[in-house]
């Protein structure tokens, strides 16, 4: 009977565990290959629809892997009205944002460029580092894109959600003080963004408020099974966010 009961639960065990690595290899699979776009929907991908004059009015966005895994927010059923969106968010961190939006991004004559960045700097530098990073970043970032007449809109830091099964399992459980202290630096992070935005009057999505319950825990549902990426709910209430902030602009025409 016990050596039943052990299988059983070793069965189970392993059951449960083959779950949750399946959970985090398929947000990478995700992240990585099945981004979704926005074919037949209001967006500017190319230099033809730029000649064509088609969207007078364009949104950048620039980022990391979140930004770039985004749907089009008609499929989420969020309205931007006749906004045109420009999705370029490949980089790897804070630091190349500024270079992507100079190199490429200025050249597609964008009215607003959005920046969703930060959570490779956290994960992958220290934090030190990529506190200094953000304080360089919320003083040139602004100014450079004002410079080629845009408006400059950024978003807090996104913490890092566990989001599996077994909470010592993924990658973000492999060292539980880490991932402490990457929230931590998260919250450093978005203070100085929260005050950089009033001093230097641009525009902040508190995305860090938004994905948080009303008891200040984060709502798992919004996040993929990676608690990196987000879920389909946490990218309707990105699109959500950011179009509460862009309500009063001109830009969203109905």
């Amino acid at each position: 009977m016990i050596g039943c009961l052990l299988v059983v639960g070793l069965g189970l065990g392993l059951i449960a565990i083959l779950a949750d690595v399946y959970l985090y290899y398929r947000a990478k699979f995700v992240a990585t290959y099945c981004i979704v776009r926005a074919d037949g929907y209001s967006l500017v991908d190319d230099q033809q629809e730029l000649i064509r004059r088609e969207h007078p009015d364009r949104l950048l966005l620039l980022g990391d892997s979140r930004v770039f895994r985004l749907p089009v927010p008609v499929k989420l059923g969020v309205d931007l009205g006749k906004l045109s969106i420009i999705n370029k968010g490949t980089g790897p961190g804070v630091m190349s944002v500024i270079d992507d939006f100079i190199s490429t991004g200025a050249k597609l004559e964008p009215a607003i460029v959005f920046a969703q960045i930060g959570i490779n700097d956290v994960m992958f530098a220290p934090p030190e580092v990529a506190v200094t990073n953000f304080q360089q970043f919320t003083k040139d970032f602004p100014s450079v894109v004002r410079g080629r007449g845009a408006e400059p809109v950024l978003s807090t830091i996104i913490p890092l959600c566990h989001r599996q099964l077994f909470r010592y399992w993924q990658c973000l459980s492999y060292y539980p003080p880490r991932y402490h202290q990457w929230n931590q630096t998260v919250q450093v992070i978005n203070t100085q963004l929260r005050s950089a935005a009033v001093a230097n009057g641009f525009r902040l999505v508190d995305l860090d408020l938004a994905f948080r319950d009303s008891s200040g825990r984060l709502r798992a549902e919004c996040f993929d099974g990676d608690g990196i990426h987000l879920s389909t709910v946490g990218n309707r209430l990105l699109w959500e966010q950011l179009a509460a902030t862009l309500q009063s602009r001109r830009a969203l025409v109905r």
